[in-house]
């Protein structure tokens, strides 16, 4: 993985539900998981803070296969556009994976521990739609 500066950035939460299509209650399905269709709005400078992690090759492990935890369901998809390409960084805390996808490649990688609470702590206030979690409640 390359480091590489990305012009924009758009964060969207994961539905919860399984959904049959894209358009059904304001949806937009990347790669083959539904999102709600309005990006978040971002707080000043985290733009430049997901660049940093997203773009930043210590953040990423090789992807080791499937792990316990069911199957791989994406909490947040953080998309880039550079120049004519667009990616989108969809991010399982669940399974500490992140599945890279372009319109020609689609990769999937393993969290670092550092790169996984860095990224936790700069995306916890992006929850809209979101169910709380109960350790969040508790807090």
């Amino acid at each position: 993985m390359r480091s590489f500066f990305m012009k924009t950035c758009r964060i969207r939460c994961m539905k919860k539900r399984a959904l049959k299509r894209a358009d059904e209650q304001g949806s937009r399905q990347i790669d083959e998981y539904f999102f709600y269709r309005e990006p978040l709005p971002l707080n000043a400078g985290d733009d430049k803070g997901l660049n940093s992690l997203l773009g930043d090759a210590p953040t990423f492990e090789p992807f080791e296969g499937e792990k316990k935890c069911g199957s791989f369901h994406p909490d947040y998809a953080v998309e880039f556009r550079h120049g004519s390409s667009t990616y989108y960084f969809l991010i399982c805390f669940g399974c500490g994976e992140i599945k890279v996808v372009s319109s020609n490649t689609v990769s999937r990688f393993h969290m670092s521990d550092k790169g996984r609470a860095q990224l936790a702590s700069l995306l916890k206030p992006y929850h809209n739609n979101r169910p709380q979690r109960e350790a969040d409640k508790a807090n």
